[in-house]
């Protein structure tokens, strides 16, 4: 039964999110599960396909490096077997959606709570923004589309299209997060959690709005110290 909840949500979560209230904080812990297991098949088979085209690849290393994210330790394991591949490929995407999803609901809880008073919990936040993981699917399906018809990571619905993303792969990173499709994604969550605690869907829209900025300003400044790091490194 609560699967079928989980995919009604997930369903009313593209198409209306102030439905999203009809489900319960008890379907929290399989809707999270759900949505981290969706979107980390997604980004898996998103990279997985990505690899076959050898530009792609060396965009992503450029990405990779410049972010830090390889360590010393990494280049003496043997990634040439697909297992493994795959093994770490989806590992990294367990990684991130899990640290990525419950942060965000952290952030609208906390923002949420201090704009609107609106008598919201943690709970809800995380099943509001697990329901959006659908969202992330289409991102990524046209992500992946597109940079296989075009051959480059530039290529896309967001900011990063104004950037080359080797020549400046910190900020191609930051400006990448800058998309619309994540603006539908935050507008959402904002719509669903506001109106899970009563309010107008309008003060969903404001704070999505509002969150969308603060979390891209933040990026912005992690960009910033990454690319004087890498700067001063040279």
């Amino acid at each position: 039964m609560r699967v079928f909840t989980v995919a009604r949500t997930m369903w009313n979560a593209l198409r209306s999110p102030e439905l999203i209230k009809d489900a319960t904080t008890e379907v929290a812990t399989a809707m999270f599960a759900v949505a981290v297991l969706v979107l980390s098949a997604a980004s898996t088979i998103a990279a997985l396909v990505e690899e076959g085209n050898p530009v792609l690849v060396a965009q992503s290393n450029a990405l990779t490096y410049s972010s830090g994210i390889a360590t010393d330790g990494q280049q003496g394991v043997d990634l040439s077997l697909p297992q493994r591949q795959i093994t770490g490929v989806l590992g990294g995407a367990l990684l991130v959606t899990i640290v990525s999803s419950v942060a965000l609901a952290a952030v609208f809880w906390v923002l949420v709570r201090f704009m609107t008073d609106a008598p919201v919990t943690f709970g809800m936040a995380l099943t509001t923004v697990s329901a959006t993981a659908l969202i992330g699917v289409v991102d990524v399906a046209v992500s992946v589309l597109l940079h296989s018809v075009t051959s480059t990571l530039r290529v896309g619905l967001h900011l990063g299209v104004l950037v080359d993303p080797v020549d400046h792969p910190a900020v191609f990173s930051w400006l990448q997060r800058l998309s619309l499709m994540s603006l539908w994604q935050y507008l959402a969550i904002g719509i669903g959690l506001s109106t899970w605690g009563g309010l107008h869907r309008r003060f969903g829209i404001v704070t999505g709005g509002i969150v969308w900025v603060v979390v891209g300003a933040v990026m912005g400044g992690i960009a910033l110290v990454t690319w004087v790091v890498n700067l001063a490194s040279r």
